[in-house]
């Protein structure tokens, strides 16, 4: 029977902290945390956890969520030092420089001679995201790659190239795992293209994406959207949760061709809908400084509202646009206000519902 992680250890040096870790479990293994500039493992599959997240690129995620294997269907909210964290963090390391994102978003954009190149990464723990007593390891593979095209994907690029990185005990099914990924980079047209491999107690997953912007342009970064912006999101919510409240793997997919959309569109903000409704919107309003008022929540068959608002992993995009625009997809579920404060449904609070790391 695993045990609950304990507890998170932090390395001071601020080399150390942009290495990335994510926290482990079972005993004897470190729980750390990744501060990498392209993203963080989603995370939690214990009742109590405690586990620092710095959101998907020391985002705001990517997260304290359930993915493959959670115990607890949602998490106790955060009680301090998240975003206290992060602004130390961002105070110890150099800033962007001009025409590059690093730090807030799904992936972190850098120049390059052919255009923005995206990077994004994600690593994913055996009895933290998922649980092989039910989750196979193909599902495990799909899902290591499909987070990472998802951050691509809120980004409006596609995804190009990967890296993976395993570590295994001994006896692992690597090739069952293998076929996982292999599915996912045949499905994203993001072929694998080397990476490391360790032995160690539990099996680790770690992803590396490239991605690029087709045709030129812009990424649609977190920190657009303006007030009078409609909220539009790809498709219903909730599905994943209410797979794993029954112990079931469901292989949502990314949005790739969604993303690039509304990006075409001219989505002024995006970002994908790992963490829950309610804590998405939450991190784009924050990087845009506007409020938001949603007076919808498209619920997937099967899932309950506290599913759509609260439950993440499904991978739908979550994009704004100017009032005088139609987009080509979505469904709109609000509207962006000038109060950066405002969360509001239907009038009243937003609930705390989502996953967010505590310290």
């Amino acid at each position: 029977m695993r045990r609950a992680p304990a507890g998170v250890e932090l390395e001071d040096h601020a080399l150390a902290l942009a290495e990335h870790a994510e926290d482990g479990a079972g005993e004897g293994v470190l729980r750390q945390v990744e501060l990498g500039a392209v993203g963080i493992a989603h995370d939690h599959a214990f009742t109590g956890a405690r586990v620092v997240r710095l959101d998907d690129t020391l985002q705001e995620n990517n997260s304290l969520r359930p993915t493959l294997g959670c115990i607890a269907p949602y998490p106790r909210p955060a009680t301090s030092g998240e975003f206290d964290l992060i602004e130390r963090i961002r105070s110890r390391l150099a800033g962007p420089v001009d025409g590059e994102t690093w730090i807030g978003d799904d992936a972190a954009v850098v120049r390059a001679p052919e255009g923005p190149l995206l990077l994004a990464t994600d690593v994913i723990v055996e009895g933290v995201h998922f649980d092989l007593s039910w989750a196979g390891l193909d599902d495990v593979g799909w899902q290591a790659l499909t987070v990472n095209v998802s951050d691509i994907a809120a980004m409006g690029g596609r995804p190009r190239h990967a890296l993976v990185s395993l570590t295994m005990p001994p006896g692992s099914d690597v090739d069952r795992l293998y076929d996982g990924l292999a599915e996912a980079a045949q499905a994203w047209r993001c072929p694998i293209v080397g990476g490391d491999v360790s032995s160690g107690p539990v099996l680790v997953v770690s992803v590396a994406l490239t991605g690029t912007i087709e045709g030129g342009g812009a990424p649609v970064l977190r920190s657009g959207a303006r007030p009078g912006d409609r909220v539009f999101v790809t498709g219903p919510l909730g599905a994943t949760a209410a797979a794993r409240r029954v112990r079931r793997f469901a292989r949502a997919p990314a949005r790739v061709a969604d993303g690039e959309a509304a990006r075409l569109a001219r989505a002024t903000a995006m970002i994908d809908g790992s963490d829950g409704l309610a804590a998405d919107v939450g991190h784009l309003a924050a990087e845009s400084g506007v409020g938001i008022a949603l007076d919808t929540v498209p619920v997937a068959p099967g899932a309950t509202r506290e599913d759509a608002l609260g439950g993440g992993e499904d991978y739908e995009l979550v994009f704004t646009m100017p009032a005088d625009r139609e987009p080509p997809l979505g469904i709109a579920i609000g509207v962006c206000t000038d109060d950066p404060e405002e969360r509001t449904l239907n009038g009243g609070p937003l609930p705390a519902l989502g996953w967010e790391h505590s310290l």
